[in-house]
């Protein structure tokens, strides 16, 4: 124990950490007679059961005092030095003089700027982007110094109390409204007798919800008024029977709360230690579709070791929730809305996460359905002599994949003798790379197979249809009787076709059916936006694992606040999701001839253009020059219109599309997809009547043919 004498836990903290880390038998004592071993352990423990605000805020403001004392005293004695050298011919310069002194500052500023900014790339592990956030931040301050006038001695003590994060955080709570999360742990006792301590983070859900309704963009989703119920357009869970028919979640205010759970494995890089952890989210589906699948449309509800989830875990990471939840559909939660007091009553609407019971929910697509078929499939064709690994590895690689694709594009490189030695006889594949390839399967097999029909063919062709349908985003209500037909016809075949290769994951997709009935189209209840939430985590450096529960809660939470912010600490308003915007075409403009000669003879375009894009971007979709889109104004019409995106107008609120029109010849099904032939006629179409919005491709075959795969599609047009 050190017998020197501070006035600060900083500072005494600091001296230890200074002279002191060395020994590894220091014992750190505190002044309630409990002792520490280490500097983390003291501080930790200092924060939960000796943190006095008022005390805390004294002994800062008598350090800032000092360190302004100081800071005015430096800066006397540099004006006294200055004005006594004013009169003394050694510092008097000419003019000369002065330029290369002024010179030689800046390049004193570069340096120390430059300086800064590398120290954060390579010692402090920071990116390319966030150097440029640095430097674009720093010029934005110094800007605001100069235009307000404003005191640099004071600027400099205000930083100085900002290198403290007790005093960031504090700062983050009072101007962004930062949620601390709460760690807590626990003993409890594995199968094998040992006595373990499992430590969870949870963040307070009423303070996290409360903030969450006070967006602007809640705010706006939860007064919209919801379309009346048309069975032939069935686009979100208000159009499901359970919300239709409950007595409370048939009110649009009524907060429907959806619960997801995952795991996710985190790694440190330096020691390759891998910890995997358990992550529980809530979000509000009352929340428009296209923003709940946003990263932070999902907040954290806790997170803890996923080994400890067999002892007991479950109990205490969601005692918070379920308190906050009991108080959410009994007295309801009180927030202000410009200056108006509002009260909001909800519930449970969906659980939904990797728990065995409730793979159904997900257990298509991401536990192993298609890979373990593709993998049967594969087996049979290569032991039948229709095509080698070689051959089909090759075929998926040189596909030609559209830009959309491309940062999940399936790759393979497989061997025969490595089928087999798959895990769980699946495929090495992502899930989003899974999904893409048998979007294209039907393409990638007419190369390998041409003519050929047998069962094992189109048993893997009903897996395309089953995808259409699970991630198509609007349904009608023949739909779940669609889909139930495909999953049976489906399993009957592999049953018969693959004996003895059948996993019980099979069967979880036989409650799709009824799943999809009672809250709408399968994809916004799927784990997919789970997924998506992971990669906030995954983009993050880990190398303190003491507490990776704690660490990764925090992380998040200060990141929401600054998402949910903007920088003068006033609510955003893309929070969730950006706006509409674009990128003007440098190379055609709206004011050429020919463009001009366009727009006076297109009688349906209903606004003038004020520009001329080769880029749009609204509800997560962008829209190019060639893009090729469903322009039909159905939802679910007996041909589609298939067009080729020329020209992009926009007036700042309206956007048209001029296109070029394909005739849409048949639906060939042994590719799932249309064939269709490129014509001259052109014709306008607002984005608003559209009512497909998720832009496609057209894949040409070797013989020059075209053909459009309407994938997702809320409706089957195979003849099974």
């Amino acid at each position: 124990m050190c017998k020197t004498d501070f006035k600060t836990l900083s500072a005494y903290v600091k001296h230890q950490r200074d002279l002191h880390s060395h020994n590894k038998h220091m014992k750190l004592i505190c002044s309630c007679g409990g002792t520490f071993s280490t500097l983390r352990s003291l501080q930790a423990h200092w924060s939960r059961f000796h943190k006095s605000e008022a005390l805390h805020e004294d002994i800062e403001n008598d350090k800032a005092e000092r360190r302004e004392a100081t800071v005015e005293k430096d800066y006397e004695y540099e004006d006294n030095a200055s004005q006594e050298h004013v009169g003394d011919d050694t510092f008097n310069s000419s003019s000369t003089d002065e330029d290369l002194s002024q010179e030689e500052q800046m390049k004193m500023f570069e340096k120390r700027i430059i300086y800064m900014v590398l120290t954060l790339q390579t010692v402090y592990y920071s990116s390319e982007a966030a150097a440029e956030f640095v430097v674009s931040s720093l010029m934005e301050l110094f800007l605001a110094v100069s235009t307000n006038k404003l005191d640099v001695k004071t600027l400099a003590v205000c930083l100085e109390k900002l290198k403290s994060s007790h005093i960031r955080k504090k700062k983050a709570t009072e101007y962004f409204r930062y949620i601390e999360p709460i760690s807590r742990s626990y003993r409890t006792t594995t199968n094998k007798k040992e006595i373990k301590t499992v430590k969870y983070a949870y963040v307070p859900f009423i303070q996290s919800l409360k903030n969450y309704l006070e967006l602007p963009e809640v705010q706006a989703d939860l007064n919209r008024v919801l379309p009346a119920y048309d069975p032939n357009c069935i686009q979100d869970t208000y159009d499901g029977m359970f919300a239709r028919y409950h007595s409370n979640f048939s009110s649009s205010t009524y907060l429907k709360i959806e619960l997801n759970s995952d795991d996710l494995t985190v790694t440190n890089p330096i020691s390759h230690r891998a910890h995997s952890i358990f992550f529980f989210y809530w979000s509000l589906l009352n929340v428009a579709r296209e923003k709940r699948s946003r990263q932070p449309a999902k907040r954290l509800v806790a997170a803890c070791p996923k080994w400890a989830r067999k002892y007991g875990s479950l109990y205490h990471t969601m005692d918070d929730f379920l308190m906050g939840m009991h108080e959410l559909s009994t007295t309801g939660i009180t927030i202000s809305i410009n200056d108006t007091d509002v009260t909001y009553y909800g519930g449970l609407f969906l659980s939904l996460g990797d728990y065995p019971a409730q793979m159904s929910l997900n257990g298509f697509k991401e536990t192993g359905v298609l890979p373990n078929h593709l993998n049967a499939f594969l087996d049979f064709c290569s032991t039948a002599g229709y095509f080698t690994m070689d051959q089909f590895c090759r075929e998926v690689n040189r596909f030609p994949y559209d830009e959309s694709e491309l940062n999940s594009k399936p790759h393979l490189d497989l061997a025969s003798a490595d089928l087999k030695k798959q895990n769980n006889l699946g495929m090495p594949l992502t899930s989003m790379q899974t999904f893409y390839l048998f979007i294209n399967l039907p393409f990638i097999l007419k190369n390998l197979l041409h003519s050929s029909d047998f069962p094992q063919y189109q048993a893997i062709l009903i897996c395309v249809d089953i995808l259409s349908l699970c991630f198509s985003n609007t349904i009608s209500i023949t739909t779940p009787d669609q889909l139930r037909s495909c999953i049976k016809k489906h399993n009957d075949l592999f049953r018969r076709l693959y004996p003895g290769k059948m996993k019980f994951k099979f069967h979880f997709m036989t409650h799709f059916p009824t799943i999809m009935k009672d809250f709408g189209p399968l994809i916004y209840t799927s784990c997919l936006a789970t997924e998506r939430k992971h990669q906030f985590f995954k983009g993050n450096k880990v190398r303190n694992l003491k507490n990776p529960s704690l660490m990764l809660a925090r992380r998040h939470e200060l990141w929401l606040c600054v998402n949910d912010h903007c920088q003068d600490g006033s609510l955003s308003h893309a929070a969730l999701a950006d706006g509409p915007n674009g990128v003007v075409d440098n190379r055609e403009s709206i004011s050429d001839a020919r463009v001009q000669f366009v727009i006076a003879h297109l009688p349906s375009l209903p606004f003038k253009p004020m520009s001329m894009l080769k880029v749009f971007n609204s509800s997560g979709y962008k829209y190019s020059k060639y893009s090729i889109l469903n322009l039909s104004k159905e939802h679910f019409p007996a041909m589609p219109i298939v067009g080729k995106i020329k020209w992009i107008f926009y007036d700042g609120k309206n956007c048209a599309f001029i296109c070029n029109l394909y005739a849409v010849k048949t639906y060939v099904q042994q590719l799932r997809a249309y064939e269709v032939e490129e014509t001259n006629t052109i014709e306008c179409f607002l984005l608003d009547d559209i009512c497909y919005k998720k832009p496609l491709k057209l894949v040409a075959l070797s013989d020059g043919s075209l053909y459009y795969p309407l994938h997702p599609y809320g409706k089957s047009l195979s003849i099974l």
